[in-house]
């Protein structure tokens, strides 16, 4: 689902970039006596920073990379690189020629249940959205993930037989190795919850004559029913941890 070819979180310098450099036929490009840089530019505002890059090996070899620096990853945000290699004289060529390498800068959840990347995607998956229309920006700056955190440890916190939150994340007793599945899907299933919600209420496909409203379908009917299946799967998901009374409290 991730549109990106490669991540690296805010503020970090590794790992280390790199990528061997082909020719329209699938031959190795001879790199021996150029000189090399790393395009960068925000996908969203457009402004460009050029890096040198290195050889990593032998010219023959095509092998071309780079050592982000501080700077480059300061902003969270979808970024499109490119190498560019000048050969004897001054003739620059890019690669890819006909597209970019798309670098996600990633500022990491703020959550203490989500804490990886893949939760994002996760639950941009089980929505069958994109990155462009669910962004790693939009469930933290949205509210959805504390939001969403915040509801499901409240229901933990007055069950009397269930493992607490810390347990579950650290797999101790009373907490079983599946636990942490059950609470990490319960927070997906929640902020796809909330995320509905804002579908719904973004497309208006009713009609009222007189006293009666009827949904016409559309958008709007399609993510009613997608908020409702996801309240119906974040309880079973909250249902299937360790001593968790079950009852539908969502």
């Amino acid at each position: 689902m991730a549109i990106a070819d490669y991540y690296i979180s805010k503020n970090d310098t590794l790992p280390v970039i790199s990528a061997t450099l082909e020719n329209a036929d699938g031959s190795i490009v001879d790199l021996t006596g150029g000189t090399y840089q790393f395009l960068i530019t925000n996908a969203d505002t457009g402004a460009t920073v050029i890096r040198t890059a290195t050889l990593n090996g032998l010219g023959t070899l095509g092998n071309l990379q780079y050592q982000w620096v501080a700077a480059d990853t300061t902003v969270p945000g979808l970024y499109r690189c490119k190498w560019v290699v000048t050969f004897g004289g001054s003739a620059p060529m890019s690669f890819p020629n006909n597209d970019y390498i798309l670098v996600q800068v990633y500022a990491g959840p703020p959550g203490q249940i989500l804490t990886s990347r893949a939760d994002y995607d996760a639950v941009r998956d089980y929505l069958g959205v994109t990155v462009n229309d669910l962004s790693d920006s939009a469930i933290e700056g949205s509210g959805f993930l504390p939001m969403s955190e915040a509801f499901i440890i409240s229901k933990l916190a007055v069950q009397t037989n269930c493992p607490t939150v810390v347990q579950i994340m650290a797999g101790t007793t009373p907490a079983t190795s599946y636990d942490k599945t059950f609470l990490k899907a319960a927070i997906i299933y929640r902020i796809a919850y909330h995320f509905a919600i804002g579908e719904t209420s973004a497309v208006d496909t009713a009609i009222s004559v007189g006293s009666v409203t009827k949904d016409l379908g559309g958008i709007g009917a399609q993510w009613v029913n997608q908020r409702e299946e996801a309240l119906k799967d974040c309880d079973q998901a909250l249902g299937s941890i360790t001593g968790f009374k079950r009852w539908r409290t969502l």
